[in-house]
């Protein structure tokens, strides 16, 4: 089990509240170590959960 910080959490309620308030898509931006691949798996996990239709898409940007 994952134990979520609550920005996480902060920023899967405004990812959904931003899909909720009719924008197409949405951007979160964290910095290194801050768990942004928790933060998208907990997108995809209440996506799913609610069956909301569309798509989810992930792309991870940069340099390296």
């Amino acid at each position: 089990m994952i134990t979520t910080r609550p920005y996480q959490k902060q920023s899967v309620d405004r990812v959904f509240g931003r899909f909720d308030a009719g924008e197409p898509s949405t951007l979160v931006i964290l910095p290194t170590g801050c768990g942004k691949t928790v933060v998208f798996g907990l997108v995809s996990q209440q996506w799913a959960r609610e069956c909301r239709p569309g798509r989810c898409w992930c792309s991870p940007t940069g340099t390296s």
